[in-house]
């Protein structure tokens, strides 16, 4: 039995045992498992979300803020949104995000349009300006008792921290607080914070250390040359990173400060191709626990608009990737809010129009969970208990070496009835010709009638089928006599 190898199309197409097309699938350790549609679970905000995030408070409450371009909105438990802006209306362009951090028991929101924002999460409220005027950033992140924030407004290769345990304390050597500006390595594209903070610029990590006075932070190069390009494709897992370069996909160690390529041989030329370079700061990206994916949720080559309409998918237990069909307008990991019968009748409209079990983890309060808002701001959740997608798995190139017959092909696919065609060519060089579609007999086979030296197995699994895991095929063929 051939199995279902891995997804990896900029590699040579002959005989190399894996996949040319690995679409609405999810990659597992041995094979790939369906990919499931997200959840509206709110109401929608009414216009473009640019940016979402969720926190806990020093009591334990569960906060989910998201914000547009002229507002900062707060999530409540009945799955509607309250506008926290107050009387401020703010001025964020085409290309900015929203940013969010905590600060002890503070949401800290940036976006280097407009001044820092915060709100007490304890006692709610609206946001408000930061005191001690701080600069407007591009990113901030706690760090230890520091404030610490990047890509100022008067310079993009800018960092710049608070006064020790004070974040509305900013002017420059008072209890600490300073700025440096670094001296190359391009703009500012990220921060990740571990027991140390990690800058990612366009071409250079540097490594900031607190180390006290007088120097405060020691910030050196862990490595030149490359960088973050995309500022939301950098994630964080631990103590790990994972982003995208001016030459690929990276994952980042924070433990020895080095990147390694995941990319390489496998999806680098693929995304070059396929996505729209223009919409990259559409790009978002996001960490599913449950199924080992960093998930980049892009806008494809096809996306007239830069509305992103693809996620990639890639499993970092098992170095695999695949990717999906996703209209959504960014991804974000989200705590869960905790929801009564009564939240959910009025999320709904009434109980027997809840998509997803009363026992679902995601109706309990504080369970990490990936999540998205749609482009008028509803926000979604992933479950198990989602419709599947359409799957496509195309394999590599087979060339057995005589021409040969294709007489069937018995997919591997439990819990759903798949559909089988074949795709044929004499030479490497020819078009392929393709076979008309068959699904299983009773034997599990579906009979094909193909002939060449090469030839690729195309298996569909229909939208809402309820399936497992698609693991491998099996092949019919036999010679044929060329004259």
């Amino acid at each position: 039995m051939p199995p279902f190898g891995a997804w990896a199309p900029d590699r040579p197409k002959i005989n190399q045992g894996g996949l040319r097309e690995a679409r609405n699938v999810v990659p597992a350790d041995a094979s790939y498992e369906p990919f499931r549609s997200p959840t509206a679970t709110t109401s929608a905000i009414g216009a473009r979300p640019y940016g979402m995030f969720g926190a806990r408070d020093a009591a334990g409450g569960v906060h989910i803020y998201a914000g547009t371009a002229t507002k900062l909105f707060e999530l409540a438990t009945d799955g509607t949104w309250t506008d926290r802006a107050g009387a401020s209306t703010f001025t964020l362009t085409e290309t900015n995000r929203w940013r969010f951090c905590t600060f002890k028991d503070r949401v800290i929101a940036t976006s280097l349009t407009d001044a820092i924002q915060q709100q007490d999460m304890t006692s709610g409220g609206n946001f408000s300006a930061l005191a001690g005027s701080p600069p407007k950033a591009k990113f901030a992140v706690a760090y230890g008792e520091f404030l610490v924030l990047a890509h100022l407004e008067d310079s993009e290769f800018k960092v710049r921290w608070c006064s020790i345990s004070d974040p509305e304390s900013w002017s420059i050597g008072t209890n600490q607080a300073d700025e440096q500006e670094l001296p190359d390595g391009g703009a500012i594209t990220g921060l990740l914070v571990t027991d140390v903070v990690y800058i990612f610029q366009e071409y250079a990590i540097r490594r900031m250390v607190y180390v006290g006075e007088p120097d405060v932070m020691r910030i050196e190069v862990v490595e030149k040359g490359r960088g973050c390009v995309a500022p939301e494709s950098l994630v964080a897992l631990g103590a790990n990173g994972f982003y995208r370069s001016e030459d690929g996909w990276y994952q980042f160690d924070a433990v020895s400060g080095q990147s390694a390529p995941i990319g390489y041989e496998r999806v680098d030329e693929w995304f070059n191709v396929n996505s729209s370079r223009a919409y990259l700061y559409r790009l978002s990206a996001a960490i599913d626990p449950t199924h080992k994916l960093v998930l980049w949720l892009f806008a494809s080559a096809d996306s007239a608009t830069g509305t992103p309409d693809r996620v990639l998918l890639y499993n970092w237990s098992v170095g695999r990737w695949a990717y999906a069909d996703l209209a959504l307008e960014l991804l974000s990991p989200v705590l869960t809010l905790s929801v009564s019968v009564d939240d959910l009748d009025s999320i709904y409209g009434n109980l027997d129009a809840i998509p997803i079990s009363l026992d679902d983890p995601s109706l309990v309060g504080g369970i990490v969970s990936m999540g998205g808002m749609t482009s008028d701001g509803k926000l979604v959740r992933f479950a198990d208990a989602g419709a599947t997608q359409e799957a496509l798995l195309v394999t590599d190139d087979i060339a057995p070496g005589p021409v040969v017959m294709v007489r069937g092909v018995r997919p591997l696919i439990d819990g759903a009835g798949a559909y089988v065609s074949v795709n044929a060519r004499m030479r490497a060089q020819d078009a392929f010709t393709t076979s008309t579609e068959t699904t299983t007999t009773r034997t599990g086979m579906c009979p094909q009638r193909a002939v060449g030296r090469f030839v690729r197995v195309r298996v569909r699994v229909p939208a809402g089928s309820e399936w497992t895991d698609a693991e491998g095929f099996d092949l019919d063929v036999t010679p044929v006599e060329m004259t």
